[in-house]
């Protein structure tokens, strides 16, 4: 089974360093990136600038190892670990967001319900004696594929921006995207 995900994970980074930079401008003028992919030939993007796009989504995940886990308080507490992030992200965001878009604000319940409707999935590994549960807020992903929910929901994303971007606890050091083109 941990070799199904390794396999998995690994297409998955293949075909995000075989891909082109995009930049998003949302209508509260904050930008946000995503790449798609493109020919097998040619590698543009460094590790930096993969985790830079990584880090502007994030991951909740609760682990067990002990083999008697309680599956309904692990799940409890990831939603609880999504719902903190959320809030976090809201409070940053807030001031700026009515100070500059009067007309186009939102409450912490139409956000985080935005974010629960977006998210990726929760996943469940579950093995003899271990569980992970996981849940997902792909920014990437909402701009690329989920566009038409994102167009439901005008100037939202300003609230989920992230002032300083951060991917596996450390601070993501890239400062400028060449070759990004703008939608």
């Amino acid at each position: 089974m941990k070799k199904i995900f390794t396999i998995i994970f690994c297409l998955l980074w293949a075909s995000m360093t075989y891909s082109e930079i995009y930049e998003y401008v949302d209508e509260s003028g904050r930008s946000f990136f995503y790449n798609k992919p493109k020919s097998w030939r040619a590698v543009d993007e460094t590790k930096d600038q993969i985790e830079f796009i990584n880090s502007q989504g994030f991951t909740c995940a609760v682990e067990s190892y002990d083999p008697n886990y309680n599956r309904e308080e692990m799940i409890k507490e990831v939603n609880r670990m999504y719902r903190d992030s959320i809030l976090v992200l809201y409070n940053q965001n807030k001031d700026y967001m009515e100070r500059n878009f009067p007309g186009h604000t939102y409450t912490f319940d139409e956000v985080y319900a935005f974010a629960l409707e977006v998210a990726d999935d929760m996943t469940w590994i579950g093995y003899d004696s271990e569980c992970c549960i996981l849940m997902y807020l792909p920014i990437k992903d909402i701009i690329t594929i989920r566009r038409e929910k994102l167009k439901k929901y005008p100037y939202i994303l300003g609230y989920l921006y992230k002032e300083e971007k951060y991917y596996d606890g450390h601070k993501c050091t890239l400062k400028t995207l060449s070759g990004i083109k703008v939608n």
